[in-house]
């Protein structure tokens, strides 16, 4: 099977608290839920959730990445989900990173590197 990534992903265990953008009834189970990250990289993240979520649902997203100062905030869009036991995993893109300063990207960006470098490291 090919790899069609772009950015590498780490793998990471850390809360994010997210809920769907705009008002859809459909989603009142979804606000303000808690999950688990599995991965993230450059280009989304892998989350841990309690319920389904359809795909191209976008998410508000508060991420608390381990050693970073305060939490990340992002807007994604749910490209798929798919059940993992009693729970569900769901892919989702990254439409757009930040927080309250312009050092979000760079910390995110030496949080993933970091996390590479540790995973070099550990199988050397």
């Amino acid at each position: 099977m090919q790899e069609n990534r772009h950015f590498p992903r780490v793998a990471t265990n850390c809360q994010v608290k997210y809920r769907p953008v705009g008002d859809d009834p459909r989603f009142e189970q979804l606000a303000q839920c808690d999950g688990v990250v599995q991965n993230i990289s450059g280009g989304g993240v892998c989350i841990e959730m309690a319920l389904a979520t359809p795909a191209g649902t976008m998410l508000a997203l508060d991420l608390e990445l381990p050693g970073l100062p305060m939490s990340v905030i992002a807007l994604g869009k749910v490209a798929w989900c798919r059940p993992a036991g009693a729970t569900f995993e769901a892919g989702i893109e990254f439409w757009w990173i930040g927080w309250r300063d312009e050092a979000a990207q760079m910390q995110i960006r030496q949080f993933i590197n970091q996390k590479l470098r540790d995973e070099v490291t550990a199988k050397t």
